[in-house]
Formats: C-alpha cells, sequence, structure tokens
C-alpha cells in the first residue's frame, strides 16, 4: 500500500512535505504494517530549504506539478523553470544568477537565494539545515522501527560540479548516481 502525504500533508506555503508530517504519518499507520516493510522518502534534504526565511520559491506548486493544462499556474511556472534551466546550462549557473542580480522582479529560486546570501558556502548551509532536520526526525523514529534499518537516498545532490547545481533530469554524472547506504543496527 502506497500512503501518498502529498495529497494531505503538502504545506502549499513552503511547497513541500514537512519530515515531521511524514513521522506522524507512519506513527498514526505503524500497527497496521507493523509485519511489513516500509520505505519512508522524506522530501527533505531536497529543496526547498526550510531554515530560509520567507516564502519558498516552490510555495506556489501544487501536487499536480506535471499539469500539460497550458491555462493552469503549474504548467506556466515549469515552463518558466525550463527555460531558466537552458539559460543556466548556456551560460552556467553561478554566472546567470549574477546577470539576474540586475534584472527587476526575477525569479529567484532557493539555491539562488541561498548563494547571494553566501555563495557555495550559503548553500551548504540551508542544505545541511535541511539534512540535520530530516535526521533528527530519522532518528527519533529508529526506536520506534522494528527490524533492518537503511537509510539512502533515491539520487544524489550536485553543488556545481562539472557546472551541474541541484539534480537536473537525464544527467547521468556520479555526483548525481552515487547514493550513501547507511545500514542502522
Amino acid at each position: 500500500r502506497i500512503v501518498d502525504i502529498w495529497d494531505f500533508g503538502w504545506d502549499a506555503e513552503t511547497g513541500t512535505v514537512f519530515p515531521e508530517e511524514l513521522k506522524k504519518e507512519y506513527l498514526r499507520n505503524k500497527e497496521e504494517y507493523e509485519s511489513k516493510r516500509t520505505i519512508l522518502h522524506f522530501m527533505q534534504p531536497h529543496l526547498p530549504f526550510l531554515s530560509m526565511k520567507g516564502r519558498s520559491s516552490l510555495g506556489g506548486l501544487k501536487r499536480n506539478f506535471g499539469s500539460k493544462d497550458e491555462s493552469d499556474s503549474n504548467f506556466i511556472l515549469k515552463k518558466g523553470f525550463l527555460i531558466h534551466d537552458k539559460l543556466a546550462e548556456f551560460l552556467g549557473r553561478e554566472n546567470l544568477w549574477r546577470i539576474k542580480r540586475f534584472l527587476p522582479d526575477s525569479y529567484i529560486g532557493d539555491l539562488e537565494r541561498a548563494w547571494r546570501e553566501g555563495g557555495k558556502k550559503g548553500i551548504f548551509h540551508h542544505y545541511e539545515e535541511n539534512l540535520r532536520r530530516v535526521l533528527k526526525v530519522v532518528s527519533e523514529l529508529l526506536s520506534k522501527i522494528g527490524g533492518k534499518t537503511i537509510i539512502t537516498s533515491d539520487h544524489g545532490e550536485a553543488f556545481g560540479e562539472q557546472g551541474i547545481w541541484h539534480h537536473p533530469e537525464n544527467v547521468h554524472v556520479p555526483v548525481l548516481m552515487e547514493v550513501p547506504w547507511l545500514r542502522v543496527e
């Protein structure tokens, strides 16, 4: 059985499901599935950066991000992301961010906001804060989960290696393909 917490635990302000929400839902259903294998897929340390002040750039997204309806704001936003990503690919993401400093009302994503705050160190800081927050929740859950526990990820994260940031689709480089594998005894 798949419990899609996006359907009821999505926070519209930040554009994510908080790790605490996933923990709460797991504990609510734990007894029903105690003899089964369970996969808890947390959004963090993925964007948005939860420690960042102000509304997330992902806050406007809805569950139906894959919409093909051209009047849907998610469709328009997704096309904007694609244009932004193509410019970043052509110019280099950091060069694009430098140029955008001089453009009025240009789209500023969480990654760029963190970079403006403190360069790569700013990005690492907020990513690490997301990681700490989700690992705190995972740590709290470990005492309540029986059996073998593996902590891993569905993909890596790029921080400028080979000019790549985040985890773009269809990019197959080691930093995105290699994932952690921690077995908790």
